[in-house]
């Protein structure tokens, strides 16, 4: 496809977070968390720019990718088809697509950067802008789940799963799997949202009753959420939709729900899961080590997210806050140097304030 004059060719992969992971390696946390795991963990190169689209998909079985060019017709929950040069439609699975690039216009970019620098409630309508003048299918569905991100991250849950619900009506399976508003850490209760809950998990749509229920673990009708938790772990023909109910269903534990098993199997289980996808089974995965008095686990698991996802500002803050409280429990000066990264890091989330408070509360008491 030829590019478009003003425009940008940009990636849409987990490579965006390459760059905050080099950084976030010097930081507190990644030092304690490579004192426990003794490893280290590589992150991809910057992206690329392009004059027609090019899909990276997985080759079979082992670690090989290929590269392919042409035009992307169609990208969905089952598959991509993309038009070779010879006009030949080339399809792949949806879960063998690496990365896909394409031609944006400038207000991508925009919207992208804002986003990586953290100011999510900033990108939120120049997506809005850039999905109101696309007019290709796959790529407004695209949009519309970054812009799902946007708004959950900015914390508009409400905008966030109705949107998700006008998404799944033309995809039932949105491969954006990362996008999906589903809560994992604290969230203020949302009585709008929890009854259009209600009415989600009455719907034909696993990935739409997944997310319904999981806004309702919080709310009176949890019994109900873990009914339909239940059931698509037994029966959703989705493999994600299956795996990432079981994981929402963790998050029940402390009030008599099923429990992870011990830490290893858990984690057998997240890493499973795409890497994208990752973020929110590690946090519940924490919660639940705590009560366990696994205190060694909780920080793993809460560590891991700060490090691994800050581009999920708003559970990794909460997971950085988390790990930072537990530590204070024996050393004041290092949860002081955790809360000055979470006020650092992630300015701009509901938690920084009170982080830096903490701060330099805490370095005022250790210089006495």
């Amino acid at each position: 496809m030829g590019a478009i004059a003003g425009s940008a060719a940009v990636s849409f992969t987990a490579a965006r977070r390459s760059t905050s992971r080099r950084a976030a390696r010097r930081s507190l946390a990644w030092c304690i968390l490579m004192a426990s795991l003794m490893a280290c963990l590589g992150a991809t190169g910057p992206l690329a720019h392009c004059q027609e689209d090019r899909v990276v998909v997985q080759s079979g079985t082992g670690p090989q990718q290929v590269s392919w060019s042409g035009r992307i017709v169609d990208y969905n929950g089952r598959e991509l088809v993309l038009e070779r040069p010879s006009g030949q439609l080339q399809r792949f699975r949806a879960d063998q697509v690496v990365a896909i690039q394409t031609t944006w216009p400038d207000t991508y970019q925009v919207a992208d950067e804002r986003a990586a620098a953290g100011d999510w409630a900033a990108a939120a309508p120049v997506w809005r802008q850039t999905l109101d003048r696309e007019t290709r299918p796959w790529a407004r569905r695209l949009l519309a789940a970054r812009l799902v991100r946007a708004y959950y991250e900015s914390g508009q849950f409400d905008a966030a799963a109705e949107l998700f619900a006008a998404l799944v009506q033309e995809d039932p399976y949105p491969p954006f799997y990362a996008d999906w508003p589903l809560p994992w850490g604290e969230t203020p209760g949302v009585t709008s949202l929890q009854t259009k809950a209600l009415d989600w998990i009455t719907r034909p749509q696993p990935a739409l009753q997944l997310v319904g229920a999981a806004w309702l673990i919080g709310s009176p009708e949890r019994h109900r959420a873990q009914q339909v938790l239940a059931a698509l772990v037994a029966k959703s023909e989705h493999p994600l939709v299956a795996a990432l109910a079981r994981c929402q269903l963790w998050r029940l534990a402390a009030a008599g729900g099923p429990a992870p098993g011990d830490r290893q199997q858990a984690e057998v289980i997240i890493r499973q899961l795409p890497e994208a996808v990752r973020a929110g089974p590690y946090f519940v995965l924490g919660q639940w080590c705590q009560q366990q008095n696994d205190r060694d686990g909780a920080m793993l698991a809460w560590l891991r997210v700060a490090i691994l996802y800050p581009d999920r500002p708003r559970l990794a803050s909460e997971a950085l806050w988390r790990a930072a409280v537990l530590t204070q429990q024996s050393d004041a000066a290092r949860a002081a140097a955790l809360y000055a990264e979470l006020a650092e890091r992630f300015a701009s989330t509901p938690l920084a304030a009170e982080a830096r408070r903490r701060a330099e509360a805490l370095s005022t008491a250790e210089s006495r």
